[in-house]
């Protein structure tokens, strides 16, 4: 690394640099130490990485479980609709064939009627 200008040479020790430069410590206890906590940072950083994609994990199976619940709910809704639509068609086409048959009835009535008046109408023209 090139000094700067005017600058004065940085001691060995390394611990007494100008405030505008560093200097890569020259003790091999300080290396260490240094060595030591960069060690602890990544650690503890992949430890808080860990942690979040557990997290992250934990919170997606909550979401998959709370998904499929709301998927069940709709599904159980759904099939009781269609159980409601079911039973009011039955109800209407049991009315409906009762409204039928009683129209069978009339028009059969309508027919003896129209017969007998027929033969009524020929009995009173002679």
């Amino acid at each position: 690394m090139a000094d700067a200008p005017g600058a004065s040479p940085a001691p060995s020790t390394g611990l007494a640099a100008p405030p505008h430069l560093l200097t890569p410590p020259q003790d091999l206890a300080l290396t260490k130490v240094l060595r030591g906590r960069v060690e602890e940072v990544i650690e503890e950083y992949n430890a808080a990485m860990e942690a979040s994609q557990a997290r992250v994990e934990r919170l997606g199976e909550v979401v998959r479980r709370e998904a499929a619940a709301v998927v069940a709910g709709v599904q159980e809704v759904k099939g009781r609709r269609q159980e409601e639509l079911a039973t009011r068609m039955g109800g209407i086409v049991e009315k409906l064939e009762g409204d039928l048959e009683r129209m069978v009835e009339q028009e059969d009535k309508l027919r003896t009627f129209a017969s007998s008046l027929a033969v009524f109408g020929k009995d009173f023209s002679m």
